[in-house]
């Protein structure tokens, strides 16, 4: 597969997961806590989405041995989902994040 059939592929697959949420009636809002993130991308593709690892992180531009270690929860073998792959999610998925929790002295 050429490289402009896979983007055009993972574009039609971004399209549907975001018809998917939308069908779900579900306002998922990215939390803004880090350590959230993990559990996020976990319940979004497994449970709201259904996706294979593969379908989902080749949507992120991502091999499935590469974004399977932002869900793994061992250790030795887990990368922590940073603020820029967050940033990829909300785009791809049409997502918004949660509101700033802004105290006024």
């Amino acid at each position: 597969m050429t490289n402009k059939n896979k983007t055009k592929d993972n574009t039609i697959l971004a399209m549907r997961a975001q018809r998917t949420l939308k069908d779900l009636g579900v306002n998922l809002l990215i939390p803004q806590d880090s350590k959230q993130w993990k559990s996020f991308i976990c319940n979004l593709r497994v449970n709201l989405l259904g996706l294979s690892a593969e379908e989902f992180w080749e949507i992120l531009g991502l091999s499935r041995s590469s974004g399977v270690k932002y869900e793994s929860s061992d250790r030795s073998y887990s990368r922590q989902p940073n603020r820029k792959l967050m940033l990829l999610i909300a785009k791809s998925f049409n997502l918004s994040w949660e509101p700033l929790n802004q105290v006024f002295d």
